[in-house]
């Protein structure tokens, strides 16, 4: 073991060990983008996982924490000081457990699980008045919840609720919250920390950096608390949406976003700046003579300001990705901004979008040419409630809960939002998790199917309801000489639709100018 003391521009550092050799195998990777790479480092003991060790800096008690590869699914472990662990003020340490993208569905339960435990034992059932209360009226132990399944009577719960008492679904654990059901190492520090009268420094240090909301941001009209961990996890989601879209560090963003308090700007800032991308965020009025001479690699933005730019500027060879940022865009709006970009492009760039429900904390992204939104089943879980029943996936409304989150904590939250969650392998990228369709990216598979045909003329594709059920209506119109019951056989063998409808053109024509779009969604 190694010890001496250093002083580097007034600040003094101890190495306690040598550094293993997969850290320097992480430090070389990353040394030539860092700051703090050529400072001496601090190591202290990690969590049990080996593999892609984060390379950590210790400055005065701060902690400098890279993940050297964003697809890595990150357990919420702390890194404490060998002596006088009150005295310890370093941030949270995350550390691989499985790949997020990589594993089967049973084995991902099984971490899921793993982590509910946790969760449910602290930040669910114990911090959060809303919960706390309401796991007491079901009789539901939070310290005995070992699965998903334990936890199925609690309630739905919907955007209204969180806007009515924001407070009440906030993570504010007090001492004694921490000191009898916290983690074990923090209640220990508490303790030794009280009796050493040194509470303000573990407070500061150690307790605030994961409970105390420093953001508060907006996913659609509701608010989310963010604690300073939070932020570490919405930046770990950015990066995983701008890795999803196919871009790296040699790309350079350029963000038409709002900014404010939306929650999709601040993913898009910090997601780039966790992934190490060049980014230039303008605002959504930015000058278009700026957004050409920053030469941009991929715009990000509204579906509106990202048209409004495209179609003025005339020339963008360097545009290879346009991301919609906080918006499930349409069908139509996609071969919109697909055209615009192609105009101004050298080659015709991908179109991908980054969204997700009101109350959910952190937004999916897409991978080029997939079939919908990719989720991240260590930051959440997701279920789909259909005919007054709760199940795992399949089509139906889907519900959002939080997993590792603290700040607001939001259980079977209601999204209001009917899609299909399916869980397995990605035709188009090959990552495995879950996948949430929506009706847009639905209506976009039945555009690409019905166009594919060589006998339909002109068509319609409505999405509604009925009985409670989903339903898909075709309405067509064969070309000359084509045969209307062989189109319906075709296309039903791959959109199993519910009702196909034969029109003449005039009539379908009619329909077509009234709706403004080939897909409309009346759910």
């Amino acid at each position: 073991m190694l010890r001496f003391d250093g002083q580097l521009d007034g600040r003094r550092l101890r190495q306690v060990a040598p550094l293993p050799q997969p850290v320097k195998e992480v430090e070389a990777q990353v040394s030539p983008q860092g700051f703090l790479d050529d400072l001496p480092v601090t190591p202290t003991r990690a969590c049990s996982a080996n593999l892609h060790r984060p390379k950590n800096v210790l400055i005065d008690g701060e902690r400098s924490t890279r993940l050297c590869h964003s697809s890595i699914i990150a357990s919420r472990c702390d890194t404490w000081a060998l002596n006088r662990p009150w005295q310890q003020r370093t941030r949270r340490i995350t550390s691989p457990l499985v790949q997020w993208d990589g594993e089967d569905p049973a084995h991902r339960a099984r971490h899921r699980d793993r982590l509910l435990r946790d969760y449910a034992r602290r930040e669910l059932g114990v911090f959060t008045p809303f919960y706390r209360r309401h796991l007491k009226e079901l009789g539901v132990d939070p310290r005995r919840v070992r699965s998903l399944a334990d936890l199925s009577r609690v309630r739905v719960v919907t955007p209204d609720d969180l806007l009515a008492e924001p407070e009440e679904f906030l993570a504010h654990p007090s001492l004694t919250d921490l000191t009898k059901s916290g983690e074990p190492r923090l209640a220990l520090s508490l303790s030794l920390a009280k009796l050493t009268r040194r509470l303000d420094g573990v407070n500061r240090g150690v307790v605030e950096p994961r409970y105390k909301p420093i953001a508060w941001l907006r996913s659609g009209d509701v608010p989310l608390g963010y604690t300073d961990a939070d932020l570490d996890l919405l930046a770990e989601a950015g990066s995983r949406v701008l890795s999803l879209a196919g871009l790296d560090r040699s790309d350079v963003l350029v963000g038409l976003t709002g900014g404010g308090a939306d929650l999709a700007h601040w993913q898009l800032v910090l997601g780039a700046r966790r992934a190490g991308i060049t980014a230039l965020h303008l605002g959504p009025e930015a000058a278009l003579q700026a957004v050409v001479e920053a030469r941009p690699t991929v715009l990000a933005g509204a579906p509106d300001a990202l048209l409004r730019a495209l179609t003025a500027i005339d020339e963008v060879p360097s545009l290879r990705a346009v991301l919609v940022v906080g918006a499930d865009p349409g069908p139509g709006e996609r071969d919109a901004l697909a055209r615009a970009a192609g105009a101004v492009a050298t080659e015709p760039p991908a179109v991908v979008a980054s969204w997700a429900p009101p109350g959910a904390r952190a937004q999916w992204g897409e991978c080029p040419d997939g079939d919908g939104y990719h989720t991240f089943p260590d930051l959440e879980i997701l279920e789909v409630g259909r005919g007054g029943a709760i199940h795992p996936g399949g089509a139906g409304e889907v519900l959002w809960s939080a997993l590792g989150w603290r700040g607001t904590v939001a259980f079977r939250l209601d999204t209001g939002v009917r899609a299909e969650v399916i869980d397995d392998r990605c035709n188009a990228c090959g990552r495995r998790g879950p996948r949430v369709v929506t009706g847009s990216r639905a209506g976009l598979e039945a555009l690409s199917v019905i166009e594919d045909h060589d006998g339909v003329a002109e068509f319609l594709v409505e999405f509604g309801m009925r009985d409670g059920a989903a339903e898909l209506v075709v309405f067509l119109s064969p070309k000359r000489g084509a045969d209307a019951v062989e189109i319906v056989e075709d296309l039903d063998g791959e959109l199993a639709a519910t009702q196909y409808v034969v029109l003449p053109r005039k009539d379908l024509d009619r329909r077509l100018a009234k709706a403004g779009s080939r897909v409309v969604d009346r759910r």
